[in-house]
């Protein structure tokens, strides 16, 4: 009963994660006492620092799986461009050569499967790499066995998920719709799971 209670615990605590994050930010990233108003606010260096360290270490994986995925599901096709299609459409054999002297015949377009497929699997098996490998090296950083963090992975998996799935779901359509490159969907996902992980540091060290 006492692990059932502190299971559901954890659970809650990690559903309220998303909740407010600018209000956490302000509380616990910038630590003031309460009974003097003049004293400058410090940043709390140690969950930073801790995932500053977790990104160093899960940057080059997740920049090979970026890769993979944009090989086997390329972004961009190419289409017949509106001008040539106007051109054939209207038989006219000198407008269309003259878009095949200016190369403007056909034109890169993004491919709406591919996109919906890479964001299924990101969204499903990246996901639940990246909340693995979350749990174990946190666990790992504080000093855990491998038995304590491999408990602790079952049974913040799900939560995390829930919880990740408030955020990243508008990350991975942005990088996969707008962004053209694998190095700048890298850096975005690092810069938002660097700020993410320090949200769920906070939480779970505060609450």
């Amino acid at each position: 009963m006492l692990f059932d209670r502190t299971k559901q615990r954890d659970r809650t605590k990690y559903h309220r994660i998303p909740q407010g994050c600018i209000y956490y930010h302000l509380r616990y990233s910038l630590k003031h006492p309460t009974n003097s108003i003049q004293l400058p606010y410090t940043v709390a260096w140690t969950p930073v620092l801790q995932f500053i360290f977790f990104t160093a270490l899960t940057c080059p994986p997740n920049f090979l799986w970026q890769q993979f995925l944009e090989s086997v599901f390329p972004s961009k096709i190419l289409q017949p461009s509106q001008s040539a299609i106007a051109a054939a459409a209207t038989d006219g054999e000198k407008e269309l050569e003259s878009e095949e002297t200016t190369r403007a015949v056909v034109e890169p377009r993004l491919d709406i499967r591919a996109t919906i497929l890479k964001f299924f699997l990101d969204q499903t098996v990246g996901a639940s790499l990246n909340t693995i490998a979350f749990t174990l090296i946190m666990a790992g950083i504080k000093g855990e066995s491998m038995e304590q963090a491999t408990r602790m992975a079952k049974l913040e998996f799900w939560p995390l998920m829930i919880a990740g799935y408030r955020l990243w779901p508008v990350v991975s359509l942005l990088s996969y719709s707008v962004l053209t490159s694998v190095e700048s969907r890298a850096l975005l996902g690092s810069i938002a799971g660097l700020i993410w992980g320090i949200y769920l540091s906070l939480m779970a060290r505060e609450i």
